[in-house]
């Protein structure tokens, strides 16, 4: 039940992204973005969104599941996983039930979060990743996406590429990617390793 509500592999879809990059099978690319909901037409915004939206998708998938595993168990993973899923279902729905979905979404990843920020910090660049946090503003409860993204692209640096030519671009873009997809492995582990020391410790006994 746990592998069914972490999902799809985040690390080897972004292998496969870089690959297809690489190859210059647009076919794949595409096939890729369509798979995190994007549907993107001008290349200029590619880097910046489809990188937004990883972080987002690792968080939803992988971290905010780990968080409510350990809070409630597996009923915990599975109101996770159910409630990111209905709300990516019901996301051009209006009416009371969608609403409802998106709220318990937020309060869901209220702390998971603020956590991932912290995680993103300590795996990338801490000050950058703290800064580009304190800068986020909105209601607490509106606001958790904007804190995953603008601590996951401060906490690798993002810059808009700007190469002159079309191969310039490209291996930045592809550096970016490899960064995001570092930048995630290396929370895992700074979380993981938390936990690790937690149980030890009795914590969470």
């Amino acid at each position: 039940m746990f592998i069914y509500c972490v999902g799809s592999d985040i690390n080897n879809l972004l292998s496969n992204y870089a690959e297809a990059l690489e190859s210059g099978d647009e076919g794949s690319v595409q096939g890729i973005e369509h798979r995190l909901g994007l549907d993107l037409d001008e290349e200029e915004q590619r880097g910046r969104s489809i990188i937004e939206t990883v972080l987002v998708r690792a968080h939803d998938h992988i971290f905010a599941v780990i968080f409510w595993f350990i809070i409630l168990g597996v009923v915990g993973a599975l109101l996770c996983t159910l409630t990111v899923r209905m709300k990516d279902t019901y996301a051009d729905i209006h009416g009371a039930f969608a609403d409802a979905v998106r709220n318990l979404y937020k309060v869901l990843i209220w702390p998971t979060a603020r956590l991932q920020a912290v995680g993103f910090a300590l795996a990338g660049s801490l000050v950058d990743a703290l800064d580009g946090w304190r800068k986020v503003s909105g209601h607490s409860f509106d606001c958790s996406e904007d804190i995953i993204r603008a601590g996951g692209l401060r906490a690798i640096q993002y810059q808009e590429p700007d190469s002159e030519d079309e191969s310039g671009r490209q291996a930045e873009y592809l550096a970016q990617i490899q960064e995001t997809q570092t930048l995630i492995n290396r929370s895992l582990i700074v979380w993981l390793t938390i936990l690790g020391l937690m149980t030890i410790s009795g914590t969470l006994s």
